[in-house]
C-alpha cells in the first residue's frame, strides 16, 4: 500500500526533522527557556549583579553599617561578664566598657563640645568623673571606702579645688578667681574654719 506524501513518515509533521523536540524553535538551545537570556540565571533578577549579595546596597562596602560614618560596636562576654559598647554617631562618640566580675566600669562620651569620662571600680569603691562642658572643666574623684572626694573645676578664668574627707569631716576649698586667690580650710567635727585670701597685693587670714 502506497502512502501519500502528506502522510508519509518522511514528511509527516510528527517525524519531520523540522518539528521534533531537538530541532524545534520551541526546544532549540537558542530559544529554550533554559538558555534564553530572559530566563537564564545569569540575567535573572535574582542573580543579576544589581541584586547580587556581593554588589547589593544592603551588603556593599560603601553602604554597610560596618563602614558607615556612624559606627557602632557592641561586644559582650556573658561568661566573663564583660561588655563593650562603642559608637560613633555623627559628632558624638560614646564608649561604655564594663567588667561585671571585676566591678570596673568606664563610660566615655564626646557629645558635641562637652566630653565626659566616668570610671569606677566597684570593688575598690573608687569613682572618677571628668567632664568638659563648654569652657568649664570639672573633675570629681572619690574613694567610697576611704570616704575621700576631690572636686576640681575650671569654670572660665577661675579655678576651684574642693577636697573632702567624709570620715574625718575635713574639707578644703581652694580657688583662684581672676587675680585673687582664696583658701578655705574647715574641720567640720572640731568646728574650725580657716580662710586665707590673696586679694591683689595684700594677704589676709581669718581664723
Amino acid at each position: 500500500m502506497q502512502y501519500h506524501c502528506k502522510y508519509h513518515r518522511k514528511y509527516h509533521r510528527k517525524y519531520h526533522r523540522k518539528y521534533p523536540c531537538k530541532y524545534h524553535r520551541k526546544y532549540h538551545r537558542k530559544y529554550h527557556r533554559k538558555y534564553h537570556r530572559k530566563y537564564h540565571r545569569k540575567y535573572h533578577r535574582k542573580y543579576h549583579r544589581k541584586y547580587h549579595r556581593k554588589y547589593h546596597r544592603k551588603y556593599h562596602r560603601k553602604y554597610h553599617r560596618k563602614y558607615h560614618p556612624g559606627v557602632e560596636l557592641v561586644w559582650s562576654w556573658c561568661g566573663a561578664g564583660a561588655e563593650l559598647v562603642r559608637s560613633w554617631c555623627g559628632a558624638g562618640a560614646e564608649l561604655v566598657r564594663s567588667w561585671c566580675g571585676a566591678g570596673v566600669e568606664l563610660v566615655r562620651s564626646w557629645c558635641g563640645a562637652g566630653a565626659e569620662l566616668v570610671w569606677s571600680w566597684c570593688g575598690a569603691g573608687a569613682e572618677l568623673v571628668r567632664s568638659w562642658c563648654g569652657a568649664g572643666a570639672e573633675l570629681v574623684r572619690s574613694w567610697c571606702g576611704a570616704g575621700v572626694e576631690l572636686v576640681w573645676s575650671w569654670c572660665g578664668a577661675g579655678v576651684e579645688l574642693v577636697w573632702s574627707w567624709c570620715g574625718v569631716g575635713v574639707e578644703l576649698v581652694w580657688s583662684w578667681c581672676g587675680a585673687g586667690a582664696e583658701l578655705v580650710w574647715s574641720w567640720c567635727g572640731a568646728g574650725v574654719e580657716l580662710v586665707w585670701s590673696w586679694c591683689g597685693a595684700g594677704a589676709k587670714c581669718f581664723f
